[in-house]
């Protein structure tokens, strides 16, 4: 990295260009900060993830990276395609408000939001519920 402070980056674009010109910049650790980008970061020599999604599927995300980096990228893949729709479900509302209504439901924290955070839309929990319940049953749970 240009700094010697600066060692690391948490990278939430969508921009594969921007992946690919962080990736090669010498002595910077790159993160995915987007967990859609999960895989594509880790193939382009990112070290994991700083997540959403883990709030609720801590052991799948974990094993997301887990896979890619004990050689099976197959099975990498295979689970960020999975979790694909269920996480582009938490963000169909303003962030952080979705993941804290599936927590909410599930009962690992309480319902309350504060401003300007509001409930998500029932649409929107409707959806969650469905995405997370198909992940279930593909037996992803955690």
């Amino acid at each position: 990295a240009e700094h010697e402070n600066i060692v690391a980056i948490k990278e939430a674009s969508d921009s594969v260009d921007r992946l690919v010109a962080l990736s090669r910049v010498e002595g910077l650790s790159i993160y995915s900060g987007n967990d859609t980008q999960i895989y594509p970061t880790l193939a382009l020599g990112g070290l994991g993830v700083i997540s959403v999604v883990s709030n609720i599927l801590p052991r799948a995300t974990a094993l997301i990276c887990k896979e890619y980096f004990t050689g099976n990228v197959g099975k990498s893949l295979e689970l960020q395609k999975a979790m694909f729709p269920f996480i582009r479900t938490l963000f169909a509302e303003t962030n952080p408000a979705p993941i804290k209504q599936i927590m909410a439901t599930r009962g690992l924290i309480s319902p309350e939001l504060r401003l300007p955070l509001s409930e998500v839309r029932e649409s929107t929990k409707e959806a969650l519920s469905r995405e997370l319940s198909r992940l279930y049953e593909l037996g992803i749970k955690e």
